[in-house]
């Protein structure tokens, strides 16, 4: 993407909630999305927000050795 397309974009989820944008991505995914975590305190609500925008969205654990 261009400055300008990431500038545009930017512009168009400005002032959505956290719900909304997560929604907005999953369904740009169209049925693709895969949210990742490592399984700290805070992934637990970034799951929760994805499983609420698509129930079955793939979730991919990365282990990046300190879990």
């Amino acid at each position: 993407m261009s400055p300008a397309e990431v500038a545009s974009l930017n512009q168009s989820v400005s002032g959505l909630s956290p719900q909304e944008l997560t929604r907005w991505a999953v369904q740009r995914g169209a049925g693709r999305a895969v949210v990742t975590t490592n399984f700290r305190p805070y992934e637990a609500v970034i799951l929760h927000m994805a499983v609420q925008a698509q129930a079955d969205v793939p979730v991919l654990w990365v282990d990046h050795g300190t879990n």
